[in-house]
């Protein structure tokens, strides 16, 4: 844990984060929800080499995986693709992003 203000915190690192215990570097990360995955990585590299292991690993288990999706690694990676709803009293509601709304893809 590295959170603001903490003894011993860290402001170039994640609040939350898991760490390698054979160079205490940062490790990578896959963050799935529903069937979007971000990964996370320390380095460009070390991110790409587990976006490959997670993609054969899903071929392994029978799921399709479309490479052309992929997203090259980033800082600013943006938006997952998927929608946000939330429900008021009277009206169920969904936020997409502006460039989606553009591109007129919202169903």
């Amino acid at each position: 844990m590295n959170f603001p203000g903490s003894k011993g915190g860290d402001p170039s690192r994640p609040w939350v984060y898991k760490l390698r215990l054979d160079d205490g570097k940062i490790a990578c990360n896959v963050v799935i929800y529903v069937d979007d995955l971000r990964i996370t990585g320390p380095t460009c590299e070390e991110a790409w080499a587990a976006c490959k292991r997670v993609a054969n690993y899903l071929s392994w288990l029978g799921i399709q995986h479309s490479p052309r999706k992929r997203r090259d690694a980033s800082r600013t990676a943006g938006a997952w693709e998927g929608s946000v709803f939330f429900t008021t009293e009277k009206e169920l509601v969904m936020l997409i992003t502006e460039e989606k709304r553009k591109r007129g893809i919202h169903r």
